[in-house]
């Protein structure tokens, strides 16, 4: 349901009357969901997220470049291995991650990711549009090596998508096989296909969102060990 406001919202044909009224209607929805809740939003305990095992079980997984090549080609592994990457590293969410596009990463010495809000796309023909649902935010890609293989996809990996599947170039960095825009359940049956492939070294609750989770995890004890408060701790966080 919040998507569906989120995307009433955003159309262009929506009155600022009607704007504001599709606001108020989805806090009090959050706030019913919330309060229907057992465990809080806020209680990090509530959330699952991977051990530093795993995080690099799954890594290594996924590496195009390592040992274990799980996946159909060199250029969805790569495809994938970013994917994942970005999620674990930068703390990314879903819609942020499928909703980026060419323009928004700027490669330097140090490779910088725009996270912007945007309205809908008349090229994405995705039955579900992702969407950036938090404030914009400028992420710092602090690896060469990532960076470099990000490039590569793009300038590559990328390019063939779209040939391979004779699309028009939607601008979107993450396209599937035929070069569509990526969908989110492309997306979730990748970690559908992880935790099939390896029940032994990946949990059961592997997900896109559990690579939040396991960056926040990551970053709250981090925080913590350099004395922060709770509340500048959480704070941060939710600003990531």
């Amino acid at each position: 349901m919040g998507w569906y406001i989120d995307e009433l919202i955003a159309d262009p044909g929506t009155s600022e009357v009607q704007r504001k009224r599709l606001s108020d209607m989805k806090d009090k929805l959050l706030r019913m969901l919330l309060d229907s809740m057992q465990s809080p939003e806020g209680n990090r305990s509530y959330h699952k997220h991977l051990t530093l095992d795993q995080a690099q079980f799954l890594q290594d997984a996924l590496d195009p470049e390592g040992i274990v090549l799980f996946g159909r080609d060199s250029r969805s592994r790569l495809r994938n291995f970013l994917m994942v990457c970005l999620l674990v590293f930068l703390g990314g969410r879903t819609g942020e991650l499928l909703s980026l596009r060419i323009q928004d990463i700027k490669f330097g010495a140090i490779t910088s990711i725009d996270i912007r809000r945007r309205g809908m796309s008349p090229v994405d023909h995705r039955r579900r549009p992702p969407r950036v649902k938090r404030l914009g935010r400028v992420l710092t890609l602090d690896s060469p090596r990532l960076a470099m293989m990000l490039d590569d996809y793009i300038m590559n990996e990328r390019q063939w998508f779209i040939a391979h599947g004779r699309s028009n170039d939607s601008g979107f960095v993450f396209l599937s096989d035929e070069g569509d825009p990526l969908s989110s359940d492309r997306l979730r049956q990748l970690f559908k296909d992880l935790r099939t492939r390896f029940p032994d070294k990946l949990p059961s609750h592997l997900t896109p969102h559990s690579l939040r989770y396991t960056f926040t995890d990551l970053v709250h004890k981090e925080l913590r060990r350099q004395g922060k408060e709770e509340a500048e701790i959480e704070q941060h966080i939710q600003f990531r």
